[in-house]
């Protein structure tokens, strides 16, 4: 075959252009007052012929408590059966018969459905595909049958064979794949690549109840999925077996697409009810494993419709599945149960995963992994949804979300479920039937997407199941079709109202270009899409490839892999018309010779060090059922210092309660080795937080100072006093008793600075939790240092430090540039709050600053000159985005905390604001669960439902209850703008999951600072869900305070656990990043890069002035402890850019590295 190494393309549309032209031009010359407004305009079923209607009828002995996939619907699948260039439609029904469209053009259509002969077999449609299973030019239709007791012929999956006249004749048993279970959907894929296309059939057992009984031993026919192989003689093979994939699921999506990029293409279902998600990878050699417990962190727990797209334009798939949880308030508390806590482990413990009900938006990260990121894209809630789709509807070069939803009647609402009726279709007819409007989501281009669902005119409310997008009037762009239940069907065209541009993609010869992937060069711009037709909810698309591209008029260029690794390069290709493409064309690809150095690389066994945190089993729900999260999994945090003298950074990393924290040396070898200590091993109970080295009683060696922290043990226990650790120089360490002052105060952080300007280091010691007492805060400690003994300032010194809230971090340092050290304290609940060093004491400056309105959950800080303009800027970690509390200053999380009920227990609500309202955040049951008084108060589910928070507690009581408020849950970057600070979030990659670990460093040696985060939370209560999207990722500074974030696939940081503390060393003039986990493994990544010569701060200097060659001076301070319970060394590098470093003690002495 010739390669085409490049070439420019012009071509034509085939079979339709005069038409499609027509189209164009009349829409151009249209008059202004006929332009529509909105991106769809609805097609009346009258002017479209369409007019099909999947009507479903509830029976005595045939309804929802006899079935519960009764409501499910049916699909719709687009492809043009007879080669007139037109897309034909086929409606699948199920107590109908099905339908067959010829599209006569201009969105009309043809109901040749009895002279097609597809109504020749009644039955129970649900799922539908075409193919050109014969190879014949023609597309043939698949069919799913659904809904049967008895696996006789009539119930079997129907295969119509194209005879080229727009008739069919069906043969599905002649070609192996009648399939005689209950199947949902289907999809056709060359798995072994041998040039024929194979099917995987999605099947359910006949009810639920199924999958916890016998079925799967006595019928696996009907209950398994099956994989039939394609002999290439117009037979197939069940080799579902020997694939590794028999499975017992309630599927209900299924899915094609290479998702790890080894050539092979990979197969996902979505799965109802417990059985979590499958992902089966495909591994070349004839068979699949499944590996969605490793790929993905958690998943929807009602998995409906899925899809698999590139939603970033980074060149991955991503996936797309939807789930039931309403975005309305009041629907969330009638429809959704309580998530039961001991159900939910039991699930995890069997090996189910972790499920959440709500969609779920899987971001591939391009390593072989993915992060969930479905609630900051602001997609996670559709309502009882179907179909899920994700194209570029707007032409933009973006992908947008559509979604189906609705259900004939709410059979989760939980009023209805209490009745007890006998006859089941009585009890069918009792549950409320409300339709929904289908949600429509626009690329936001920066991993959210905003609803538009109303703006671009998809406004009728629908019980809408399956659904695809195609272009039907081959204007050059998407329209929608949905297959409802008891209505007409949805047509929506596409006005394309921006104008934008598009390119379409036809693929000629072995299998209908099914598996091919492109990708498409633009205005430095990437768009990658991978060619499978079985998408949304028992639907399929057409054929076409579809890509808008914008205002872009030339595509720079575009490389076609077809699946046997052949490619096809074609460059400054036209926009806006549709290109045919052939097999025939590709060649070998050419080898490029490129592997990027990776910048990390996770060095544990070359470094010798094998430690894992073992977090002890404690319920904080227990006694705090509305807890929003634990509060006994925060650590453990990591200290690095030369604890022997030899001029090597070892390190020490906190134990959880009944394990003692760990002392790391530098040996001869190179290697670290762990140093016992009979000191560390009999705190073995305590819990440790925050770690660190210093020189306490000033005899030049590094003494060890260990916070006491956790929910598990009693307040006032002994377990909270903090303890400090002597070195006798040599790395050997003893406990001093009589050093430290009574401190039973659960802790988290210990940060130290000269406070006082005396030449000795004093210490901060934050107070994380109060036992028992959630939200209240515990007691924070400045202990001034007298000659290594640690006393309490006067309160009269610091007068709100004390009791300043449930610190996380702190930081010293001087943030006015005044030559003292100010504090810096954040936390739960807290705004970062600013104390002042001043002549008079500590003086909380937060509100002159302008940060009394960043409340957040924050969790850690970091100091740097990040816009190099000679003062010290910060970056706070926080929650992240991506949870499903979005607070803001005008709509805020709240919360309130008293004895609502009198019962001489502490009670706390969250409170979220909702259409100008406050609602509690939880629902009916668990908020009874803490206040049973709810239950006799508010008889059923909807009376709570419509209730607000001041109806519910009293405006009195709340008056009266200690009250607490955050408005962004963003991590941030913190300028300082001389005189007060500007607030700027992160870009969203790094919002992606709470943030713990924070590095300021210049990694890129380019004299600007950069940021390296970690983190993630395993501890939120069940029904918010643990977040877990965190990998890992550097941000590169650009020197005026801006990042770029630079994604775990290109720097190899991957750090995906429960992060907490990190902290930097060196391993001779290599940086190693040592990140802590909680109830993990230590892991130590090595960074690739040397930093060549710089220098660390000698004793006694606290400043270092960094002079770049632009004429800019970069301010560096001495940290004791910073980014979350850590301490890194304090080595300050030279990049490139580099003139001079100049170190600065506090009597003004200057030492300079040049």
């Amino acid at each position: 075959m010739k390669f085409l190494a490049s070439t420019t393309v012009k071509r034509e549309f085939h079979g339709v252009l005069g038409l499609a032209a027509l189209l164009f031009i009349t829409a151009c010359n249209s008059s202004p007052q006929d332009k529509p407004d909105t991106q769809f305009s609805k097609i009346d079923a009258k002017a479209s012929q369409l007019t099909f209607v999947n009507q479903i009828q509830e029976k005595e002995n045939f309804n929802y408590f006899i079935h519960t996939g009764f409501y499910n619907g049916a699909g719709v699948a687009a492809g043009d059966i007879n080669n007139d260039g037109l897309v034909d439609l086929y409606f699948c029904g199920n107590q109908v018969n099905d339908a067959l469209y010829l599209n006569t053009g201009d969105l009309t259509f043809q109901d040749i459905s009895v002279e097609s002969n597809i109504q020749s077999n009644t039955g129970w449609s649900s799922g539908v595909t075409m193919v050109d299973i014969n190879s014949d030019g023609y597309l043939d239709i698949y069919v799913c049958r659904y809904l049967s007791s008895h696996a006789n012929e009539s119930t079997q999956n129907l295969l119509y064979i194209n005879n080229h006249d727009n008739t069919f004749i069906e043969e599905g048993q002649k070609y192996g794949i009648a399939d005689k279970g209950n199947s949902v959907h289907a999809t056709f894929f060359d798995y072994d690549l041998d040039g024929d296309l194979d099917l995987y059939v999605l099947n359910q057992p006949t009810g639920y109840r199924s999958l916890k009984q016998k079925e799967r031993e006595t019928d696996p026919d009907r209950a398994s999925d099956r994989m039939y192989r394609n002999n290439g003689d117009r037979s197939f093979t069940d080799i579902t077996l020997e694939a590794g994939m028999i499975n017992y699921g309630y599927g209900l999506g299924v899915v094609v697409g290479d998702i790890d990029k080894n050539g092979y293409p990979d197969l996902l279902v979505a799965n109802d009810y417990d059985t979590p998600d499958f992902v089966y990878l495909n591994t070349g050699e004839n068979n699949f494993i499944r590996v969605e417990d490793i790929v993905f962190k958690h998943m929807s727990n009602f998995s409906m419709g899925m899809d698999l797209a590139d939603i970033n334009n980074d060149d991955g798939l991503d996936v797309f599945v939807v789930d039931m949880l309403a975005k309305d308030h009041y629907r969330q508390k009638v429809n959704m149960g309580a998530m039961n806590e001991e159900k939910f482990w039991a699930m995890v413990d069997s090996g189910r995963h972790y499920q959440y009900m709500r969609n779920v938006l899987q971001l591939n990260n391009n390593n072989g992994s993915f992060s969930e990121i479905g609630q900051m894209a602001g997609v996670s809630k559709t309502d009882w949804s179907w179909a899920a789709l994700v194209a570029d509807l707007n032409n933009n070069g973006w992908k947008d979300l559509f979604v189906s939803n609705g259900i004939l009647r709410d059979v989760r609402n939980n009023d209805a479920q209490k009745d007890s009726i006998t006859n089941s279709l009585d009890h069918s007819l009792s549950f409320p039937s409300t339709p929904i409007v289908n949600a429509v989501f626009s690329n936001n281009k920066d991993l959210t997407f905003s609803s538009v669902s109303k703006d671009w005119g998809i406004t009728d409310s629908t019980f809408s199941n399956g659904a695809l997008y195609s272009d039907l009037d081959n204007d050059g762009d998407l329209d929608l079709v949905v297959n409802n239940v008891n209505q007409s069907v949805g047509l929506y065209r596409n006005n394309n109202l921006e104008a934008n541009n598009w390119l379409q993609l036809q693929f000629n010869g072995t299998e209908q270009g099914r598996g091919v992937q492109v990708k498409l060069y633009t205005d430095q711009e990437i768009q990658f899409q991978e060619h499978t037709l079985e998408r949304g909810y028992m639907s399929a698309v057409s054929n076409i490839m579809h890509f808008g591209v914008g205002k872009v008029e030339t595509i720079d260029k575009m490389v076609v892999q077809w699946p046997d690794g052949e490619e096809e390069i074609l460059s400054d290709i036209d926009v806006n018309q549709r290109i045919q493409l052939d097999i025939t064309s590709a060649g070998i690809p050419k080898k490029t010779g490129l592997n990027p150095t990776q910048l990390f690389g996770l060095q544990n066994e070359e470094l010798g060090v094998k430690w894992e945190h073992q977090e002890n089993k404690f319920n904080d729900f227990k006694n705090g059922a509305l807890l929003p999260h634990k509060l006994s999994q925060f650590g453990p945090g990591i200290a690095v210092g030369d604890v022997n003298g030899d001029g090597e950074d070892d390190f020490y990393v906190g134990g959880a309660r009944g394990q003692s924290g760990q002392l790391y040396v530098k040996g001869s070898s190179g290697k670290f080795e762990a140093k016992f200590s009979v000191a560390l091993e009999k705190d073995s109970l305590y819990e440790d937080m925050g770690a660190l080295f210093f020189d306490a009683d000033q005899d030049g060696d590094n003494d060890l100072y260990v916070v006491s922290g956790s929910n598990s043990f009693e307040s006032d226990s002994e377990h909270y006093q903090d303890r400090f650790y002597l070195n006798d120089g040599e790395g050997n360490y003893t406990r001093a008793i009589n050093q430290l002052p009574k401190m039973r105060s659960s802790g988290s952080c210990v940060v130290a600075g000269d406070m006082d300007r005396d030449g000795d280091l004093d210490l901060f010691v934050g107070g994380r939790v109060s036992p028992g007492n959630y939200p209240y805060p515990a007691r924070n400690y400045l202990l001034e240092n007298n000659q290594g003994t640690f006393s309490e300032l006067p309160g009269d010194k610091i007068p709100e430090i004390e009791t300043t809230g449930m610190v996380s971090s702190a930081l010293w340092t001087d943030y006015d540039n005044d030559s003292d050290l100010d504090l810096i304290v954040v936390g739960e609940w807290m705004p970062i709050t600013v104390f002042e060093n001043t002549d008079a004491g500590f003086v909380n400056a937060t509100q002159k600053l302008g940060l009394e309105k960043t409340n957040g959950w924050w969790n850690s800080i970091v100091g740097g000159d990040f816009d190099n303009d000679g003062d010290v800027d910060y970056v706070v970690g926080n929650a992240g985005l991506n949870t499903k509390f979005h607070p803001t200053p005008e709509e805020p999380l709240e919360l309130y905390s008293s004895d609502f009920d009198g019962n001489q227990q502490l009670d706390i609500v969250l409170a979220k604001h909702h259409k100008g309202a406050v609602y509690p955040v939880r629902g009916r049951e668990c908020s009874s669960a803490q206040i049973p008084e709810i239950k006799q108060s508010y008889k059923d589910y909807h009376s709570f439902a419509i209730s607000t928070l001041k109806k519910i507690y009293t405006e009195e009581k709340l008056s009266k209850a200690y009250h607490l408020s955050a408005y962004t849950f963003a991590s941030s970057y913190i300028e300082n703008v001389g005189g007060s600070f500007e607030v700027h979030p992160l870009p969203n990659l790094a919002q992606i999951s709470t943030t713990f670990g924070m590095l300021a460093y210049d990694f890129t040696l380019d004299g600007n600072l950069d940021l390296l985060i970690t983190g993630n939370f395993y501890a939120p209560e069940v029904e918010t869900g643990r977040q877990d999207a965190g990998i890992g990722l550097l941000l590169v500074g650009d020197g005026s305070g801006n990042f770029e974030p630079k994604p775990s696939s290109e720097t190899k940081f991957f750090s995906d656990r429960d992060g907490k503390g990190m902290a930097m060393l060196y391993d001779g003039i290599f940086p190693v990043i040592l990140v802590a986990n909680n109830n993990g493994p230590l892991e130590l990544h090595k960074y690739a890069k040397a930093t060549g010569r710089g220098s660390a701060f000698l004793p006694g200097e606290s400043i270092a002035l960094h002079h770049l060659n632009n004429g800019k001076v970069q301010r560096v301070e001495r940290y004791y402890g910073a980014g979350y319970l850590s301490q890194s060394g304090n080595f300050v590098p030279f990049g490139k850019n580099t003139e001079k470093i100049v170190f600065q003690d506090q009597s003004g002495g200057l030492r300079t590295v040049d």
